[in-house]
């Protein structure tokens, strides 16, 4: 069996051995980033979360499945989305108002439901 490992020595028969390598992450408190991909872009260092909203974002925010996000879209129990040229978004503040005035079922009241009462 013929194991091939690693050079030392770089393609011009230099060490490499005990030198900092030539690309490392971004770092932010101890943590390590991820290297942006598109546009040149640097990682931001406070987290927020963006205004806009793609519908699994959406979804994902209030705490459902994009299926059931969808559906509620179409009830007009979560507002419709705006178009911001080719992206379609969710605004996060309407969609937090939304999920505020959402119906909850009141809890039952145990004395009511013992006579019969119910609401």
């Amino acid at each position: 069996m013929d194991l091939h490992l690693p050079s030392p020595h770089n393609a011009r028969g230099h060490s490499d051995m005990g030198q900092k390598p030539r690309h490392r992450p971004h770092t932010d408190a101890g943590v390590v980033m991820s290297e942006p991909k598109a546009r040149n872009l640097r990682p931001d260092p406070i987290a927020y979360a963006p205004r806009g909203l793609s519908k699994m974002e959406a979804a994902r925010w209030i705490g459902v499945s994009v299926r059931k996000f969808e559906d509620m879209v179409s009830a007009g129990d979560m507002p419709k989305p705006k178009r911001l040229g080719s992206r379609v978004v969710w605004d996060r503040y309407l969609l937090d108002a939304a999920f505020a005035d959402l119906d909850e079922a009141p809890a039952a009241n145990l004395i009511d439901l013992a006579q019969g009462c119910h609401r």
